[in-house]
């Protein structure tokens, strides 16, 4: 039984180089949903993992942004993650308390489509004890709860499970300034939120396809630190001490996971920078990915070059 999957940040419906947090209008908002959802229509994956997804915030109209795109999309089944939930307030129209609506006053998270029946849904925040506490604290009021979406689907006669992954991300180094201090344990986080996620994993008793932004970089990249100074696009990041990916690696030479050796091994004789996904206009880096369990085969894999997000789409065909 063959399967195809996509998993896409579709960058909370802000387009290529929109801002998380600005407020955007609802024709141009509409716009880029639709563009988003035409790309998958016309890619017509079987799943599709969508991360930074708004459920419902004012800056962007209130829309269900996963439900949107079903429709427009033709996706009949819809699963959400709501990793961070709202909280309503009034005081959140009056200065200064409007500049916390844009985070608090939000309802954000991961989501899954499928065209096929969805047996089982839920959904998991990585845990804050994973976080130093300032650090949890502040990530919570900056709507930087990360954690996955995960569906059961009936393929045929097969159950499947899929997994819609968002780790954190280079928050931690504005949640630094924000405190004013360097807090311990910064490098650690996506590492405790792979650990969580790979846990999982290896708890399940059927075949499991994981789409995702990591936020993380191959083994095969250098690792260094994005920051602008070598003339990098995208968001600052520092991977130079980030081994949330060596865990990935170990995962997968134990045969808890299945990706490409591209990612991995040095050996390949492939490209990398035909992985890229970020950010979309001048990719740089792969931050996002598709990992199976071992008795799933990898078909075909490709970064898909159309730019509707500041990430591109990443899509694959299985055996299951």
């Amino acid at each position: 039984m063959r399967i195809s999957i996509m998993t896409l940040n579709i960058n909370t419906g802000h387009g290529p180089r929109g801002a998380f947090l600005q407020r955007i209008s609802k024709k141009e908002l509409l716009h880029n949903l639709c563009s988003v959802a035409r790309e998958i229509r016309g890619l017509s994956p079987d799943v599709v993992c969508l991360q930074e997804v708004d459920f419902s915030w004012e800056g962007t109209s209130n829309i269900n942004q996963a439900h949107y795109i079903a429709e427009k999309a033709n996706y009949p089944y819809v699963a959400l993650g709501l990793h961070h939930k709202r909280v309503a307030s009034p005081l959140f129209s009056v200065w200064p308390f409007s500049k916390l609506g844009s985070v608090l006053n939000r309802s954000f998270g991961t989501a899954i489509l499928s065209k096929y029946p969805i047996e089982q849904f839920s959904f998991h925040n990585f845990g804050t004890g994973s976080l130093p506490r300032q650090l949890s604290y502040v990530a919570h009021l900056l709507n930087e709860t990360k954690g996955y979406s995960e569906i059961i689907a009936r393929v045929g006669k097969r159950a499947v499970r899929v997994m819609s992954v968002h780790t954190m991300n280079d928050i931690v180094y504005e949640i630094t300034r924000v405190l004013g201090r360097p807090i311990r344990g910064v490098s650690l986080i996506r590492e405790a939120q792979v650990l969580e996620l790979l846990t999982a994993i290896k708890k399940s008793k059927i075949p499991v396809l994981v789409g995702g932004d990591f936020n993380t970089i191959p083994l095969t990249q250098a690792k260094r630190r994005f920051n602008g100074l070598e003339g990098d696009e995208g968001d600052e990041d520092d991977y130079s001490k980030d081994m949330s990916m060596s865990m990935i690696a170990t995962a997968v030479y134990r045969g808890v996971l299945n990706g490409l050796s591209v990612f991995f091994s040095k050996r390949s004789k492939e490209s990398l920078t035909d992985y890229y996904t970020y950010p979309a206009h001048i990719p740089n880096r792969v931050l996002d990915y598709i990992f199976t369990t071992p008795n799933i085969t990898f078909t075909t894999y490709a970064t898909v070059p159309v730019v509707v997000s500041d990430h591109l789409p990443v899509m694959a065909e299985v055996l299951l």
